[in-house]
């Protein structure tokens, strides 16, 4: 079994490289205080999810969550660094 919770874990890995390339670029830029609100909204909803799915799916429900808060940290930090983006062309 744990091999195939760590198979589902390994999902992230991807999610949280691209993520933590875009931070850097966010941070580049001096906006150090947009990712911090971007980890405590995508924090927060990793924190609900885990009281919500937990106890109904164990350690499923703990894998999908922290998929969730790696996908939404990610989300977050694009669109942020994708408008950033468009004032450059514009």
């Amino acid at each position: 079994d744990s091999i195939v919770y760590a198979q589902l874990y390994m999902a992230i890995i991807p999610l949280s490289f691209v993520n933590n390339i875009i931070q850097v670029f966010l941070i580049g830029k001096g906006w150090v205080n947009l990712v911090i609100r971007n980890q405590v909204i995508a924090i927060s909803l990793n924190l609900l999810l885990y009281f919500l799915l937990i106890p109904l799916m164990g350690i499923y429900g703990a894998i999908i969550s922290s998929f969730v808060y790696f996908a939404s940290l990610l989300l977050l930090n694009y669109l942020n660094m994708r408008r950033d983006l468009k004032n450059i062309n514009n």
